[in-house]
């Protein structure tokens, strides 16, 4: 929570207000660092351990949408459920996800402890959380 915060608040934290990183170390975490590759995430992965998870077509949770890489996580720009285009991402293999949406001012993660990683129904409930959260913003 607090690492979303930070990059939400351009690098100072929302609960001391004491800054951890200057505001140009985060626009460069938000920064495209493969703006050559808009289609990286597109080759997919084929799971090599079935118990751990499940095969992953497209990275990128807005397929034929480009793509971009930050420092750690992925950019995928905007999404039918309220994300702008510099929205940054990422999950962990038991379906926890995060994002942070600077342009928005809002950021949210699902974590679990469920195996195989990428299961329809975290992801699904991902998406519900954030039409709520973009649904809650405009009102």
């Amino acid at each position: 929570k607090e690492i979303i915060s930070v990059l939400l608040n351009d690098g100072v934290s929302s609960q001391t207000g004491n800054r951890i990183l200057q505001k140009s170390t985060v626009d460069e975490m938000l920064r495209n660092q493969i703006p050559q590759f808009p289609d990286f995430g597109r080759q997919g992965i084929t799971a090599a351990k079935k118990h751990l998870t499940n095969d992953l077509p497209d990275l990128s949770p807005n397929p034929g949408k480009p793509q971009g890489w930050g420092l750690s996580f992925m950019l995928a720009g905007s999404s039918p459920t309220g994300r702008s285009e510099t929205t940054a991402s990422w999950g962990g293999l038991a379906n926890l996800f995060w994002w942070a949406d600077r342009e928005n001012g809002v950021g949210g993660m699902i974590a679990t402890q469920i195996l195989p990683f990428a299961d329809m129904k975290v992801i699904g409930l991902l998406i519900q959380l954030e039409a709520l959260v973009y649904a809650d913003k405009k009102a």
